[in-house]
């Protein structure tokens, strides 16, 4: 019986890790191709917007620094 028990709990813990292991490689994947092309597609469009004189520099930042905190969630979520 004890072995049953620690067989069940071993699987247990397997199936845990692995369920952890599934979300965390779909958030990868979801950085990977939607929310960094998006934040990266943001910043260019805010740069052109500032070259052409339609806004302020100060949004250009803005985006930059939403750029790169979502290129630091991204490597984060690959840990």
């Amino acid at each position: 019986r004890e072995v049953e028990r620690i067989e069940k709990s071993v699987k247990a813990r397997l199936a845990a890790v692995s369920r952890d292991y599934d979300v965390s490689l779909a958030a990868v994947e979801k950085y990977r191709n939607k929310i960094v092309p998006n934040a990266q597609q943001s910043l260019e469009l805010a740069e052109l917007a500032y070259k052409s004189g339609e806004t302020s520099f100060v949004q250009v930042l803005i985006a930059r620094r939403a750029f790169f905190d979502v290129k630091l969630q991204y490597l984060a979520s690959q840990m």
